[in-house]
């Protein structure tokens, strides 16, 4: 079992209803191939761990990098792992909205987000670096 994390920024055109269209897609991909994650979006930007065997993880993200939609991709961490954090969740997905709310109130719905997972019950390096990512890009107006 392998997890990873990547960022990357959306293009200008890349807008919410086609971004919900790769939703969708990715949801289906992601059953097939037996992979699950968290993908999160705030103004522009996405944030992304992923999770599967190493194999269709890594195909997944090189499908992601020839994608013309997005950009700046960066990979932030790999690492093995033993289970699963996002186990039900064949792609779970939160925008985060207006780029003016407050800052607290993102950070409140983000702790209730992850409270779903298993973030907080499994030792995992990966994990602890996406959430603290996703601080960070939240932290940014």
């Amino acid at each position: 079992m392998n997890a990873l994390i990547y960022t990357s920024k959306a293009v200008d055109s890349f807008d919410s209803p086609e971004i919900y269209e790769m939703l969708k897609d990715a949801r289906i991909f992601n059953k097939e191939h037996r992979i699950t994650g968290c993908l999160l979006y705030h103004q522009k930007q996405f944030i992304q761990l992923l999770e599967g065997e190493a194999k269709e993880v890594h195909k997944l993200y090189d499908k992601i990098a020839q994608d013309p939609r997005h950009e700046s991709l960066s990979l932030l961490m790999e690492e093995r792992m033993t289970s699963r954090i996002f186990y039900d969740w064949n792609m779970a997905f939160y925008e985060f909205g207006d780029p003016e709310e407050d800052v607290i109130f993102k950070k409140h719905q983000l702790n209730t987000f992850f409270d779903n997972s298993k973030l907080f019950t499994r030792s995992s390096k990966t994990g602890l670096l996406f959430f603290k990512s996703v601080r960070d890009l939240l932290s940014k107006n």
